[in-house]
């Protein structure tokens, strides 16, 4: 590495301070799926019970999003970031010392909403604390917990759960917390607070409801009246469409709808939707398959689920040498392949034969291969000749799109396993199916390389 690519020792410590804090979040999201049929298992809950444990988590990330963007303004970027950090920490002891599970769902909402605060926030504080010269390369520091968590969250979920029990998996959260609040505090340069700054509520009394009842009504579909699913799937979409419209008047929307005027912006946001939708859904449904198939204890699935992100961290590391030889379309869809390529192993009544699980553990690796890559090239893809104003709601749109998809991952598998009933070889078939949807999605990326504006 030449001089001048290095970090300054300030930078440097800005980094560590961010790592701290990103890395709660992005182990958070891997850690519990491996837990969640101990859960289950410790208050009596069902799975379609249980999986709110993850899906409450998921909506209120997506919440948070949105009001992310006046909060940093409002409060200032540093304020907001360790408020977060202070929230989560304390939810995370709240959560451990649930004693039922409706208590541990609510006190998961909670520390959903914060983290939703902290991921949005951090890349203003990279770009306020780093400077110009510094920042492409802070960025990139920063970016290493994202490739390292997804592997070793599982692995060190497993182990939490076989050698303490499921409480342990929040109570890690605690030391990693007050180490991040006293590293921000000490090294995070303190921005203004503009106390004039606007909120978009009617939006987001429109976006927020909205979104949450249209996952809530396709969660229970088979568990509720098929009615009262339909009616709040319905009212749900009601204040989606009447949000697109206040957003197509509103000066400053709280998300900028004519985005999706832009074709390639609208494939891929809806692709990066699925994406995530497939990658979180298979998170919640592969260690179900293993523990309850198989009676894999937490461990042992962490360590299969792990293969998923050894795959990943190849792809990613590759996919810019396959864009620049095929272009964004045709690896998008080179991944697509691989992902269901990597989840047919699954989708066959086979039984628990040892060449067919090695099998299984070399689709995992595909797989996670063929969507770790998959949403970081749809993400990059939904800035594609869009301008610099643009860029900012592209980015909020774009988050919203992935956390969406981690708690449409679980309702959608939750809602298979209805119709399967349990986790089998059906399951997946379903599920295999939902991932070729991805294949009409992504028909409008661009050709080339993502060209901004």
């Amino acid at each position: 590495m030449q001089e001048e690519e290095k970090l300054d020792p300030q930078t440097r410590r800005v980094v560590i301070a961010l790592v701290f804090g990103s890395s709660l979040p992005l182990l958070d999201i891997s850690i519990v799926n491996v837990a969640i049929h101990s859960i289950g298992e410790a208050f009596n809950a069902p799975i379609v019970l249980a999986q709110w444990v993850i899906t409450g988590y998921g909506l209120a990330s997506t919440m948070a999003i949105p009001l992310s963007g006046w909060a940093t303004r409002r409060f200032g970027a540093k304020n907001l970031w360790i408020t977060a950090l202070a929230v989560f920490t304390i939810a995370s002891i709240l959560c451990a010392v649930s004693t039922h599970i409706d208590m541990l769902i609510a006190f998961r909402i909670l520390q959903g909403f914060a983290a939703g605060f902290s991921v949005a926030v951090m890349q203003t504080l990279i770009v306020t604390n780093a400077g110009k010269d510094q920042a492409t390369r802070a960025i990139t520091a920063i970016g290493l917990p994202a490739v390292i968590a997804p592997a070793i969250a599982p692995l060190l979920g497993g182990l939490l759960v076989d050698a303490i029990g499921w409480r342990a998996i929040f109570l890690i959260n605690v030391p990693i917390g007050i180490a991040a609040i006293a590293l921000a505090t000490h090294y995070l340069e303190r921005t203004p607070a503009d106390t004039a700054a606007q909120l978009d509520r009617t939006g987001y009394l429109l976006l927020a409801p909205g979104l949450l009842a249209v996952v809530y009504g396709f969660t229970t579909i088979g568990h509720m009246n098929s009615w009262t699913s339909i009616i709040v799937l319905a009212a749900g979409a009601g204040l989606i469409g009447y949000f697109v419209l206040h957003a197509l008047r509103a000066p400053s929307p709280l998300i900028d709808v004519r985005l999706f005027a832009h074709p390639s912006f609208a494939s891929a946001w809806a692709t990066l939707a699925i994406a995530s939708t497939v990658f979180y859904g298979g998170l919640f449904l592969i260690p179900l398959h293993y523990q309850g198939n198989y009676a894999y204890t937490a461990l042992h699935a962490g360590l299969l689920l792990a293969l998923q992100s050894v795959g990943a961290y190849f792809s990613r590391s590759a996919s810019k040498k396959f864009i620049a030889r095929w272009g964004t379309r045709k690896t998008v869809y080179m991944c697509i392949a691989a992902t269901i390529i990597g989840t047919l192993p699954f989708a066959f009544p086979i039984g628990q034969a040892t060449c067919w699980l090695i099998l299984q553990g070399c689709g995992l690796f595909v797989r996670g291969g063929g969507i770790g890559a998959l949403t970081v090239l749809t993400m990059s893809a939904t800035y594609h000749g869009l301008t610099k104003d643009e860029v900012v709601h592209a980015s909020a749109a774009g988050r919203i799109a992935t956390q969406l998809g981690s708690a449409l991952g679980v309702s959608v598998c939750t809602v298979l396993m209805t119709l399967t009933h349990g986790v089998g070889w059906s399951t997946f078939a379903y599920f295999t199916v939902f991932t070729t949807l991805m294949a009409a999605t992504a028909t409008r990326l661009p050709r080339g390389t993502v060209v901004r504006k």
